[in-house]
Protein backbone atom coordinates (compact mmCIF):
# COMPACT_ATOMS: atom_id res chain seq x y z
CA UNK A 1 0.00 0.00 0.00
CA UNK A 2 1.25 3.46 -0.85
CA UNK A 3 0.18 6.63 0.89
CA UNK A 4 0.84 9.92 -0.84
CA UNK A 5 0.99 13.39 0.57
CA UNK A 6 0.45 16.47 -1.50
CA UNK A 7 0.41 20.03 -0.30
CA UNK A 8 0.59 23.22 -2.30
CA UNK A 9 3.24 25.46 -0.83
CA UNK A 10 2.19 29.02 -0.05
CA UNK A 11 5.06 31.13 -1.37
CA UNK A 12 6.10 34.41 0.21
CA UNK A 13 5.84 36.67 -2.80
CA UNK A 14 6.88 40.29 -2.48
CA UNK A 15 4.74 41.75 -5.21
CA UNK A 16 4.81 39.07 -7.86
CA UNK A 17 8.34 37.74 -7.24
CA UNK A 18 9.75 35.42 -4.59
CA UNK A 19 12.45 36.92 -2.33
CA UNK A 20 10.81 40.31 -2.89
CA UNK A 21 12.53 40.56 -6.27
CA UNK A 22 16.05 40.04 -4.92
CA UNK A 23 18.49 37.82 -6.79
CA UNK A 24 18.50 34.57 -4.76
CA UNK A 25 21.98 33.63 -6.04
CA UNK A 26 23.44 36.91 -4.78
CA UNK A 27 22.69 35.87 -1.18
CA UNK A 28 25.40 33.22 -1.55
CA UNK A 29 27.94 35.87 -2.57
CA UNK A 30 27.56 37.70 0.78
CA UNK A 31 25.88 40.66 -0.91
CA UNK A 32 22.20 40.65 -1.72
CA UNK A 33 21.23 42.50 -4.89
CA UNK A 34 17.90 43.50 -6.36
CA UNK A 35 17.02 41.53 -9.46
CA UNK A 36 16.76 43.05 -12.90
CA UNK A 37 13.24 43.18 -14.37
CA UNK A 38 14.69 42.03 -17.69
CA UNK A 39 16.28 38.87 -16.25
CA UNK A 40 13.30 36.87 -15.01
CA UNK A 41 12.93 33.10 -14.71
CA UNK A 42 9.95 30.96 -13.76
CA UNK A 43 10.57 28.04 -11.38
CA UNK A 44 8.02 26.02 -9.40
CA UNK A 45 5.29 28.33 -10.70
CA UNK A 46 6.87 31.47 -9.20
CA UNK A 47 8.92 34.24 -10.80
CA UNK A 48 12.48 35.05 -9.79
CA UNK A 49 14.59 38.05 -10.78
CA UNK A 50 18.35 37.93 -11.25
CA UNK A 51 20.91 40.73 -11.22
CA UNK A 52 22.98 39.16 -14.02
CA UNK A 53 22.88 36.49 -16.69
CA UNK A 54 25.71 34.75 -14.83
CA UNK A 55 23.56 34.36 -11.72
CA UNK A 56 20.66 33.09 -13.81
CA UNK A 57 22.95 30.44 -15.32
CA UNK A 58 24.15 29.44 -11.84
CA UNK A 59 20.55 29.09 -10.70
CA UNK A 60 19.54 27.00 -13.70
CA UNK A 61 22.51 24.67 -13.14
CA UNK A 62 21.40 23.85 -9.57
CA UNK A 63 18.08 25.50 -8.66
CA UNK A 64 17.46 23.64 -5.40
CA UNK A 65 20.69 25.09 -3.97
CA UNK A 66 19.41 28.63 -4.43
CA UNK A 67 15.62 28.39 -4.26
CA UNK A 68 14.32 29.71 -0.89
CA UNK A 69 13.36 26.99 1.56
CA UNK A 70 9.92 26.91 3.17
CA UNK A 71 8.49 29.00 0.34
CA UNK A 72 10.61 31.98 1.35
CA UNK A 73 9.04 32.32 4.80
CA UNK A 74 11.27 32.90 7.84
CA UNK A 75 11.13 30.58 10.87
CA UNK A 76 9.00 33.08 12.81
CA UNK A 77 6.41 33.29 10.04
CA UNK A 78 6.36 29.50 9.77
CA UNK A 79 5.56 29.29 13.50
CA UNK A 80 2.64 31.67 13.09
CA UNK A 81 1.11 29.52 10.38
Amino acid sequence: MSIGFSQKLDYNLGGEFIAEGYDVVSYFNAMSKKGNTEIVYMYKDVKLKFSSQTNLKRFKANPETYFPQYGGWCAYAMGLR
